[in-house]
């Protein structure tokens, strides 16, 4: 009879055992899901801060375009507005694909595509 007391043990054992492992591999699974969760979170933040950003670029490419059609030239604009050249040709061409800013008198009704032409500034002074 001991023998079938010992089995009744040892079984026992390994069901508590099989439970103990269980409940650390619960835990695990529960801190997975938590951690993949946050990562989502931030995820979806960061593709809304992104759109937001598209947004404000393509206002920065329009007010560019219309430094342009202003007939200024890209290194008075990198200079007017604190920014490398790098930057005003690389809103030049996001503007570039934008709708075209209206045509007022307060830009002398200049029209068309903006030029890629860079020229001295004629509103510097010579030295």
């Amino acid at each position: 009879m001991a023998r079938t007391s010992t089995k009744k043990d040892n079984r026992e054992r390994a069901r508590q055992r099989r439970a103990e492992l269980d409940a650390e591999r619960a835990q695990r699974d529960a801190a997975i899901e938590d951690a993949a969760s946050t990562f989502f979170d931030a995820n979806d933040a960061r593709d809304e801060l992104l759109a937001k950003l598209d947004a404000i670029d393509l206002d920065r490419a329009l007010a560019i375009q219309a430094l342009v059609e202003l007939k200024e030239t890209n290194p008075r604009i990198a200079q007017l507005l604190d920014i490398p050249a790098a930057e005003v040709r690389r809103l030049r061409e996001l503007g570039a694909g934008a709708a075209p800013v209206a045509v007022t008198a307060s830009n002398g009704g200049a029209a068309g595509a903006p030029d890629d032409v860079e020229r001295d500034d004629p509103h510097e002074e010579a030295a």
